[in-house]
């Protein structure tokens, strides 16, 4: 897990658009966590908040309720992107005025 969430995170740090947040819902047994694991992120404004019991869609309505912004991305920690990944899905909401963007394509 660890080692797929810090690709994920490593991919955030270089992108066009910084986020302005990043909430983290780690389903990790807090025994089993790496000690300092995000402590190397510290050029992205993360907030880590520990589940007890796995389950997807109750990461998100947490994540969704711990947001501060107007607009937010659910990124999986087993995913690869480009480096103006926030950029195009900002972008895509902005000119479309739509509320919601599933998947982004390469060709916007």
């Amino acid at each position: 897990m660890n080692e797929c969430l810090g690709s994920v995170l490593e991919l955030l740090e270089n992108q066009t658009v910084k986020p302005f947040e990043i909430i983290v819902v780690d389903q990790t047994p807090l025994d089993k966590s790496p000690k300092d694991f995000y402590l190397r992120f510290k050029s992205l404004t993360l907030k880590i908040l520990n589940l007890d019991k796995p389950s997807f869609s109750n990461a998100r309505n947490l994540a969704a309720k711990e947001c501060k912004g107007d607009i937010f991305l659910f990124i999986d920690d087993d995913i690869e992107f480009a480096d103006d990944f926030v950029e195009q899905h900002a972008k895509v909401i902005i000119e479309e005025n739509v509320d919601v963007v599933v998947g982004a394509p390469d060709n916007f």
